[in-house]
């Protein structure tokens, strides 16, 4: 770890409020020494370490329980401000003893200022409403094994896997839905002067959305995974790390001048991010720069992320849909009233004849 976690027994809110704050400013003091990533990485694994140490506090050591990283933090996605989302996963149902622990366990973080979400479930359970709620199942299928009984955590994947949990279309299907009314909360666009870094066309959750079907289809939940899978091309790799990266970095960078929760990138908060990110021009032209370089990584994001999901539904999918074919002439064609070639080749021996796309 980059900075030191230290492992007090026992752990007292104030002495982890403590701890928090002091990485916080470390982490303030050495933003531009080191690669986001790497800070990303280094508060999941104090969160890890910290959750681990409790559990044993607490008790919860047990054959019937599992702890589970959940969310962001299953993704291994820690901002300063991040919520903190773990699954408690048990056998069965719990006595009244091990209910008693577990509420101690969550009251605890509560008082040391985290924003817990958490769910307490069995297996049963888990798989009863994942199937009900496609954001259960989302969470689910991003879960990290921490502590506990690791057999039950192998059973969940096992469950999570099954093709009658969620079947590939269904998933997709359900994804792309909620990315339509996401975009129609945002007006469309990400070309906002105060964009959100989440929820903004082109913003994190366009990644996620990747992830989430590469990783429902591939098992894979990182770019890295999803280059080797094939998933995607290398070019599209690199364009898709430089664009994540960059909004990692400004969204690190807000949630260090902020004390709450927030992915606003409000007019008063972008001159302090873009001065923790290096862009110290005269006047407002570092500011200036910094949007520039965040809108052009919400197009990369935007632009690939609509052709990766037009990319998956066609050579993916195709098997779930009755494909509706219409032949436009001897080159062109509409599938799924997508404009397509009839032969790959045809553009590559006359490449004249894309002209002809804008008159079709």
């Amino acid at each position: 770890m980059l900075f030191p976690y230290h492992a007090e027994s026992p752990l007292t809110p104030a002495a982890v409020k403590l701890q928090r704050e002091h990485l916080k400013e470390w982490e303030r003091q050495h933003f531009a020494e080191y690669v986001v990533f790497d800070l990303i990485d280094n508060r999941t694994q104090f969160y890890d370490l910290l959750l681990k140490q409790l559990w044993l506090q607490f008790g919860l050591e047990c054959s019937t329980l599992t702890l589970i990283a959940t969310g962001g933090y299953g993704r291994r996605e820690m901002f300063p401000l991040s919520d903190l989302d773990f699954l408690i996963l048990s056998e069965g149902t719990r006595d009244e003893q091990t209910e008693e622990k577990i509420a101690q366990f969550v009251q605890f973080l509560w008082d040391c200022g985290f924003d817990v979400g958490h769910s307490v479930r069995s297996l049963v359970e888990c798989e009863r409403e994942g199937k009900q709620d496609i954001t259960i199942a989302t969470n689910l299928l991003e879960s990290r094994y921490l502590s506990g009984n690791s057999a039950l955590f192998t059973a969940l994947q096992a469950l999570l896997k099954r093709a009658e949990f969620w079947s590939m279309a269904d998933f997709f299907n359900a994804k792309v839905q909620e990315q339509l009314e996401r975009y129609q909360r945002y007006h469309n666009t990400g070309y906002n002067l105060e964009p959100d870094l989440k929820y903004s066309p082109g913003g994190l959750r366009d990644l996620h959305l990747l992830y989430w079907i590469a990783l429902r289809h591939t098992g894979e939940m990182t770019l890295a995974g999803i280059l080797q899978s094939g998933f995607i091309y290398p070019t599209e790799y690199q364009q898709l790390l430089e664009s994540q990266e960059f909004l990692f970095k400004v969204r690190f960078a807000l949630h260090l001048i902020l004390k709450r929760y927030d992915n606003r990138l409000l007019f008063d908060r972008q001159i302090k991010v873009a001065q923790l990110l290096g862009f110290e021009e005269e006047g407002n032209r570092g500011v200036e720069t910094m949007m520039k370089r965040f809108f052009q990584a919400l197009s990369c994001i935007s632009r690939l992320s609509d052709i990766l999901i037009k990319h998956y539904r066609e050579h993916f999918l195709t098997r779930h849909y009755d494909l509706l074919i219409e032949y436009l002439d001897e080159d062109f064609q509409l599938i799924n009233h997508n404009l397509c070639l009839r032969k790959p080749q045809v553009l590559c021996k006359q490449p004249e004849r894309i002209l002809d796309l804008f008159s079709i």
